[in-house]
C-alpha cells in the first residue's frame, strides 16, 4: 500500500500534511509517530472511568493530533465528540446524550486508521 492509498483509505488530506511537513519520509516518520502517542488510550480510559473532564482533554488532544496529520475523517469524528463533552457554564458536558455515540464514531475511525497503518507499515 503507498502512502497515497494510506491516506485515501483513511479518508485523509495527504496533499496537506505533505505541505507542511515536506518530504514523504517525514510524512510517513510522523504516522509512525501517532500510534506511540497515549492520547487514544487516554481517552478510553476517561471514558470508562465516566471521567468526563479528562476525556474532554484527550478528546481535545486527540483532535489536534488528527487535524495535523490528515486524518480527516478520524478530526470530524473527535472534533464532534469534543464539543459534545466540552462544558458549558455549569460545568456538565454540553451535550451529554451524544458523548457515548460520538465516543463510538471516534474509536470507529481511529480503528480504521489503526488497521490501514497496519497494513501499510
Amino acid at each position: 500500500m503507498s502512502l497515497e492509498e494510506f491516506y485515501e483509505s483513511i479518508s485523509g488530506d495527504l496533499a496537506d500534511v505533505r505541505g507542511h511537513l515536506l518530504t514523504d519520509e517525514r510524512v510517513t516518520k510522523f504516522v509512525k509517530m501517532f500510534f506511540d502517542d497515549p492520547v487514544n488510550s487516554q481517552l478510553c480510559g476517561a471514558m470508562e472511568n465516566d471521567d468526563l473532564e479528562s476525556a474532554f482533554r484527550a478528546a481535545h488532544t486527540l483532535k489536534g493530533l488528527a487535524v495535523g496529520m490528515g486524518f480527516t475523517a478520524l478530526y470530524d469524528a473527535s472534533y464532534a465528540l469534543t464539543e459534545a463533552l466540552r462544558p458549558n457554564d455549569s460545568g456538565a458536558p454540553s451535550d451529554p446524550g451524544q458523548v457515548r455515540p460520538l465516543f463510538d464514531k471516534t474509536e470507529e475511525e481511529y480503528d480504521k486508521v489503526l488497521e490501514a497503518y497496519n497494513t501499510k507499515f
